[in-house]
């Protein structure tokens, strides 16, 4: 009876164990499933999590990071905005949330990190097709407002008329 009643106890454990263990295991299929690249810095800033996301984005794979200071694996992003603004926000305490060009990945990056408890939280995106887009869109919206021309912008999907130039404004009588 004694040896069924410790079975019994170490069953137990095992399933308090599981029971513990399955909020992480959840946290981690949820971090490495979302499209955000995500990593988690120590007060020391040396990496303790890194998701998929993020290794393809930084170019290097976790064993790489892992338990490793970022200043030193990534020594040009100090003094960059990235720095400053991950240092502000586990000083201060307060979320940084900025889109910033990192020079060495010649990419556009959206970031958010998040003081927690022993480190920092950052969450980013690569959003240099959209920078791109954007910059492209106010390129022609320049030439559109500096010709001669009658130049409209329908939207494509409905037919709505979203922007017209000087040109068309006179020449139809409205404004813009």
């Amino acid at each position: 009876y004694g040896s069924l009643a410790r079975r019994s106890t170490v069953g137990e454990d095992a399933n308090q164990a599981r029971k513990r263990a399955a909020p992480e295991l959840q946290a981690t299929a949820i971090l490495e499933s979302i499209g955000d690249a995500f990593f988690a810095l120590d007060g020391g800033w040396r990496f303790t999590y890194v998701n998929r996301q993020a290794e393809r984005l930084l170019l290097h794979g976790r064993d790489e990071l892992l338990g490793r200071n970022i200043w030193e694996i990534f020594p040009e992003a100090v003094g960059t905005t990235f720095y400053e603004q991950y240092h502000r926000a586990l000083a201060e305490g307060t979320v940084a949330d900025f889109e910033e060009y990192s020079v060495p990945f010649a990419t556009w990056f959206q970031v958010r990190a998040y003081p927690v408890e022993g480190g920092l939280a950052v969450y980013f995106q690569d959003v240099s097709e959209r920078r791109r887009a954007q910059r492209e869109l106010e390129w022609y919206k320049l030439l559109a407002a500096q010709a001669r021309d009658i130049i409209l912008f329908v939207r494509y999907r409905d037919g709505q008329l979203v922007e017209a130039n000087e040109a068309a404004a006179r020449a139809y009588g409205y404004s813009r």
